[in-house]
């Protein structure tokens, strides 16, 4: 199948048959695929983490989160609003 024919499909149903469930998750990875591509575009130091780093990085998330020090999701988009 070629992609303008995917293209029309995907069209087709999301125009006249697709459930809120449907348009939901295809709208969440279309803003991830868009994320990936903002991430192909950042210098390699900010992507690179050592094996040992990203577990440290675990165990202080996992430790913060035993401790309560966790954001709601209304938190964040407040704190995001001023990236």
């Amino acid at each position: 199948m070629s992609i303008t024919q995917i293209r029309k499909e995907l069209k087709d149903y999301i125009a006249h048959g697709a459930d809120k469930k449907f348009l939901i998750m295809v709208y969440a990875m279309m803003k991830a695929y868009g994320y990936e591509k903002e991430l192909e575009n950042l210098p390699e130091e900010f992507l690179s983490f050592s094996k040992e780093e990203l577990i440290a990085r675990a165990n202080l998330s996992d430790k913060a989160i035993e401790e309560g020090n966790v954001k709601s999701l209304e938190e964040l988009r407040k704190k995001m609003k001023n990236w």
